[in-house]
């Protein structure tokens, strides 16, 4: 692993990160971003940030229409730093649709102060189909989900999959903001005629539930082992500001834990490696479905195997200015039979950075039936660090 948000690559320097993704390793849409302590802020808001896309394993559907419609991709990363909002790095991004045509459209929000705002696509006249089909990279337990919407609130981190169909040709708007107050258009789908295809988020005209992973089966009716309540501010959790070298809480590895969030509204809750199932409160939120960043009113209640990792799990408030002034902690998950992370220390790749980012043979990428291992070397810019967090 190497969740250790202190580490840091100085100028001319590389870390290499191995992500090791299981054969059942649930598809879906992540995406990276620095973490290094103090500077997390400043290099996210600099646009040290992007997609990372797992896809589907080989036999995660047979239905033909559904295969086909999971090859229909569309991307659509919303950003908002400050007063500025762009959409796929644009002031006003153009993406083309077929008339009728379903598409999976990938949706991230990325804001570095982490409240929510409202992605908004056109309106209830625009023709558009648009139902949602996964959250934080992880598929709902129904798809695609029944009722058609076309506005999402969504964190500053979240992502967001949607099945979208629009039946009218020409240009529907996507707009950034807060429904009503401050809405601006960041992108446009221009709707077109030409030839569909048998793609279709449906089976048979319906609803269905996707294969999971036996680390995301339902929590809900079990019993849980450990009990733990989270309450953040703008410099801590639970009253103890980020300390690299003491835990903040013990869990057993292959526990089942229920966790309270109490403060989650203004600071968004977020953990490393372990998604979070939704059980009661999280009014902005769906009960039942799962989660890698909680942001709702009132006290929210979660559960999470403690599985597949020991070690270091970090957690933290994803305003990212509070996560630098300390709003961060670390979870110990001990006695896994898979033992703890491996650190890996930064080692020098260039004297000078000539404008290419990876070193020559740092980056390899090989993908197998059912799992994928990704290596990736960061080089550090002299102006700052480059330090990777997948979520």
């Amino acid at each position: 692993n190497g969740d250790d948000p202190d580490r840091l690559a100085g100028s001319g320097e590389c870390l290499k990160y191995n992500w090791d993704f299981r054969a059942d390793h649930m598809g879906g849409t992540l995406w990276y971003h620095p973490h290094y302590h103090t500077e997390t802020t400043k290099q996210a808001s600099g646009g040290a940030f992007g997609l990372f896309i797992v896809e589907e394993v080989e036999g995660f559907t047979h239905d033909a229409g559904v295969l086909a419609w999971l090859k229909n991709e569309l991307y659509l990363v919303a950003v908002k730093v400050g007063d500025i909002k762009l959409g796929n790095a644009k002031e006003l991004d153009e993406i083309d649709m077929v008339q009728g045509e379903w598409y999976r459209l990938r949706v991230a929000f990325v804001d570095p102060n982490g409240h929510r705002s409202d992605v908004q696509i056109g309106d209830v006249g625009s023709g558009c189909e648009i139902h949602a089909v996964a959250h934080d990279g992880v598929w709902r337990n129904q798809v695609p989900a029944a009722q058609s919407k076309n506005v999402y609130s969504l964190t500053g981190s979240s992502r967001l999959d949607l099945a979208i169909r629009c039946s009218t040709a020409g240009r529907v708007p996507v707009s950034l903001g807060t429904v009503g107050v401050d809405m601006k258009q960041i992108a446009a789908f221009v709707v077109a005629a030409g030839t569909t295809t048998a793609a279709t988020p449906f089976v048979n005209g319906g609803q269905w539930t996707p294969p999971r992973p036996i680390y995301l089966q339902d929590l809900s009716s079990e019993t849980p082992t450990g009990f733990y309540d989270v309450s953040m501010n703008g410099r801590a959790v639970n009253g103890v500001s980020w300390n690299n070298h003491v835990p903040l809480h013990t869990v057993e590895y292959n526990s089942i834990q229920e966790w309270t969030l109490k403060t989650s509204r203004g600071h968004p809750f977020h953990m490393h490696i372990y998604r979070v199932q939704v059980i009661s409160g999280c009014v902005e939120h769906e009960l039942g479905e799962w989660y890698d960043t909680i942001s709702s009113m009132g006290e929210c209640v979660v559960r999470f195997p403690a599985v597949n990792f020991g070690g270091r799990v970090v957690f933290h408030c994803h305003v990212l200015p509070h996560e630098d002034n300390g709003a961060m902690a670390w979870l110990n998950v001990v006695n896994s039979p898979a033992g703890d992370e491996e650190h890996v220390e930064p080692y020098q790749c260039r004297e000078n950075f000539d404008g290419s980012f990876l070193p020559e043979g740092a980056a390899s990428a090989a993908q197998g039936r059912g799992s994928i291992h990704a290596s990736i070397a960061a080089l550090a810019l002299a102006s700052g660090v480059v330090v990777g967090a997948l979520v």
